[in-house]
């Protein structure tokens, strides 16, 4: 069955990339009344870290079909995570990957610290998959992340599966972005994504 129209056609559009790529997509949701709209376009929802602790969305997410990518909320647990993940686990979705993505604690030299022993702790004391994504506990691209540092490398030799880089809306927004992710000037780019 063909995919219901958008108005906003950024989940049409980013299947079309898919469609010429190869790559997939995946497209964070934040309304449980959407999720069968993002299901239809991606192949697999995520669920950002303000989100983690959203138990309609989750329960939402759990019967729709899709693997799901859960983010570690910047206040919460690992337990908290795991706990969270049960909720899509229950609606019978068995395909969710973890993603730790840092916390905020007391230190002020990043915008988050990328917990390395809650992304060992997932490892192991969960079967599911678990991915790193410096990119948000770093805030600087010297660091890591989408700046091309040593955040990712902590990660993978913890255990995560794979690095997390996201992608900018827009093309005007993005080469401004990597242009300025190059310079290491990251005061004025504007990361974003699509989100429903």
């Amino acid at each position: 069955p063909t995919p219901p129209p958008l108005p906003d056609t950024t989940l049409f559009r980013s299947a079309e990339a898919r469609a010429k790529t190869g790559l997939p997509v995946v497209s964070e949701v934040l309304d449980p009344g959407k999720v069968a709209l993002v299901a239809a376009y991606a192949d697999m929802i995520q669920i950002g870290s303000r989100n983690m602790q959203n138990f309609p969305l989750l329960r939402e997410v759990g019967l729709a079909g899709k693997p799901v990518l859960l983010k570690r909320g910047f206040g919460c647990t690992v337990d908290e995570l795991l706990n969270s993940a049960e909720y899509i686990l229950s609606g019978g979705n068995a395909d969710v990957v973890l993603c730790e993505r840092g916390i905020r604690t007391f230190e002020p030299s990043s915008r988050f610290t990328f917990d390395l022993n809650g992304l060992a702790y997932l490892k192991a004391h969960s079967s599911l998959p678990v991915i790193a994504d410096p990119s948000h506990a770093t805030g600087d691209p010297k660091l890591g992340g989408t700046g091309g540092g040593d955040g990712g490398r902590e990660g993978r030799g913890e255990g995560g599966g794979e690095d997390r880089v996201p992608v900018v809306r827009g093309p005007q927004r993005g080469s401004l972005a990597l242009d300025q992710q190059r310079r290491g000037d990251s005061s004025q780019a504007q990361p974003g994504s699509a989100v429903y």
